[in-house]
């Protein structure tokens, strides 16, 4: 019998892997930062750094200064650059761990500098610029200028210069992504001489490494493909023509067991609402995952799961901390049996894209929502 009623299982020899797939499309001299924010992808945060730090991986981007101050914990030589807002108050805690934030305003230095200098420490940051994303960084035109305010500053020193893609995953219309690159590296061009400590020059996504190899720079941010996901079916047949040997291996299992067994009658309603009602005899498993367990609720009546290697559909509305599925053709089934919500199980197998089609959502959202309070445990 297993020791937790649900539990996630990762895969120590696929993240290995994955790095050095990733690695084998990079330049030698190019750095590959492991993104581990949102709890590395559902994956674990402390699970999945322990594993990249031993297979060499140095090199971390995280959300939050929070998460930054999880990864120093259990790395104190690691680089680690925050990619998400920081609040001023946290100006601090980026100081005393070692943190490298990305900057994009006037008041962003001016503060930082201030809190580095009464720690009698120096900072290392990073630039984001706007490129059309969107979202967080400077206008290209503007660049200069904030960059002439972090050399001005006495604590500050600006280790690197990023963008982020805003559609890299759309292989078959390159142009948007054509553009934005050629946007960053003339930025960059234009103030990269005045940055005498400039080490990182960082664009690509999981996408943009595999797809776009003019956007590498000094830098790429591995994400989901870390985690061995294909960030869409464009990017794995394009990455596959010019890489034959190119294999992801998802990196994470989802499982649980069958907490009850019962047989229902046709014509019974199942779960809240009886929004599914039995068109036959059924046997009915009891399975205690729902979504507070980050199990979509949209996947009611559509996602399923594997018992000894057959598929059984989820019935009903996925409850809070349960759900039922129909495992009326699974032989022998008993209380207790093992239950894969996302995994292989005999010659079946449930992927996390399969699971985002038939939620209407991306990979990254079913991944990033897996509650934290399940254990993790690294096989």
């Amino acid at each position: 019998m297993p020791l937790h009623r649900t539990w996630l299982e990762l895969s120590s020899s696929a993240l290995a892997h994955n790095a050095k797939s990733l690695r084998s499309a990079l330049a030698e001299d190019v750095t590959l930062i492991a993104v581990v924010k949102a709890n590395a992808y559902g994956h674990g945060l402390s699970e999945t750094v322990r594993v990249l730090d031993r297979h060499g991986l140095k090199h971390f981007a995280v959300d939050s200064v929070e998460e930054g101050i999880r990864v120093r914990l259990i790395l104190p030589s690691a680089v680690i650059m925050v990619l998400g807002f920081t609040p001023v108050e946290q100006f601090d805690q980026v100081v005393a761990q070692d943190l490298q934030p990305v900057l994009y305003d006037e008041i962003q230095i001016r503060l930082l500098n201030e809190v580095a200098m009464k720690q009698g420490k120096h900072v290392s940051v990073h630039v984001k610029i706007e490129t059309g994303t969107a979202r967080q960084g400077v206008f290209p035109e503007n660049l200069e200028s904030l960059i002439g305010s972090i050399r001005k500053a006495s604590h500050l020193i600006c280790v690197g210069l990023s963008t982020h893609f805003a559609k890299a995953e759309l292989v078959s219309d390159t142009a948007f992504t054509q553009k934005q690159t050629a946007l960053f590296y003339t930025s960059v061009g234009k103030v990269a001489e005045t940055l005498p400590e400039l080490c990182y020059v960082h664009a690509a996504c999981s996408a943009a490494i595999l797809c776009h190899p003019d956007s590498h720079g000094t830098a790429v941010r591995a994400g989901l493909a870390l985690y061995g996901i294909w960030p869409s079916e464009e990017v794995e047949i394009e990455a596959r023509s010019h890489h034959l040997s190119l294999r992801l291996q998802p990196v994470l299992s989802w499982m649980t067991q069958v907490a009850q067994v019962k047989d229902y009658p046709t014509g019974t309603p199942i779960g809240y609402g009886g929004t599914e009602i039995l068109n036959r005899p059924t046997r009915v498993a009891v399975v205690p995952v729902g979504y507070y367990d980050g199990y979509d609720r949209r996947l009611s009546r559509r996602a399923e799961v594997l018992i000894r290697g057959h598929r059984c559909k989820v019935l009903g509305t996925i409850c809070m901390n349960m759900m039922m599925v129909d495992a009326s053709h699974v032989p022998s089934l008993e209380q207790g049996d093992r239950v894969t919500l996302v995994g292989q199980d005999g010659a079946q197998h449930v992927t996390i894209d399969e699971l985002a089609k038939k939620a209407g959502t991306i990979s990254w959202e079913i991944l990033a929502r897996i509650s934290s309070h399940l254990p993790r445990i690294v096989v």
